[in-house]
């Protein structure tokens, strides 16, 4: 992959973070801080991170943490560079909101790049996106994902894989 630069004077590249009640801090954080900290040559911020989710307003991460976020619907999906799913403890809810997976499926084609963490991979498998693909997921729903979405290829030895533009 071509290394990400900065060009002077231009905005930081937004990462957007759909969040659900119960997401694993670590799926959301340990990435967001990832993007916090990346720099260009000249120290300058290469991404801008903002936290998400169908409502807005808080979300309650599962270590009890409350993050402020921003409805999804609001963001103009055109300026979103990367898009990031992160598991949650509740994340199957998420997997009957007709809204959001429409959404999602518009957004594929729109956003240079969608991951999912962990269990953030049924809601893409849901989506229809990883239908003929290749996706994995934590260990332990390995086989649950390849199970309820036969159409997906599950590669449980792999840390990430990437199918397109999803990762």
């Amino acid at each position: 992959m071509a290394a990400i630069s900065a060009k002077a004077g231009s905005d930081p590249r937004k990462v957007v973070f759909l969040l659900s009640e119960g997401t694993v801090t670590l799926d959301a954080m340990g990435p967001a801080q990832a993007f916090h900290e990346a720099r260009g040559p000249g120290g300058e911020r290469l991404y801008r991170t903002i936290f998400a989710s169908p409502d807005g307003g808080e979300v309650a991460l599962d270590c009890g943490a409350v993050i402020l976020s921003s409805s999804i619907y609001d963001i103009d999906v055109d300026t979103i560079d990367t898009l990031l799913i992160p598991g949650a403890d509740d994340g199957f809810a998420a997997l009957t909101d007709g809204r959001l997976l429409d959404w999602l499926r518009t957004a594929k084609s729109r956003v240079r790049r969608i991951g999912s963490i962990c269990i953030g991979a049924f809601l893409l498998a849901e989506t229809g996106l990883l239908d003929g693909g290749m996706a994995v997921t934590h260990w332990r729903w390995c086989e649950e994902l390849s199970t309820k979405f036969p159409s997906v290829k599950v590669l449980p030895d792999q840390i990430y894989v990437r199918y397109g533009n999803i990762w």
